[in-house]
């Protein structure tokens, strides 16, 4: 796990970040997470982000999440979900 904070041209940038994999029972379960809070000009974009890979006896499962709140002039929410189960 890392967090990082940078200011760059007044512009607060917060990452926080998580990779697991985990082995369990010969499966592979492969998660990796991003969240990003920026303050421009006192609005607030936020972001959630998601990937998981798993492969159980053969089969590939990858999803893929993002969540986008931004607080301009207004609150905007986006939500984008793929899902795709491969086999072999």
């Amino acid at each position: 796990m890392a967090t990082e904070l940078t200011n760059v041209a007044g512009l607060e940038y917060f990452v926080t970040m998580a990779t697991e994999l985990d082995n369990v029972a010969g499966s592979v379960h492969f998660v990796t997470m991003a969240t990003e809070l920026d303050n421009v000009a006192g609005s607030v974009h936020f972001v959630t982000m998601a990937t998981e890979l798993d492969n159980v006896a053969g089969s590939v499962h990858f999803v893929t999440m993002a969540t986008e709140l931004d607080n301009v002039t207004g609150v905007k929410i986006s939500t984008l979900c793929h899902h795709g189960n491969r086999t072999g």
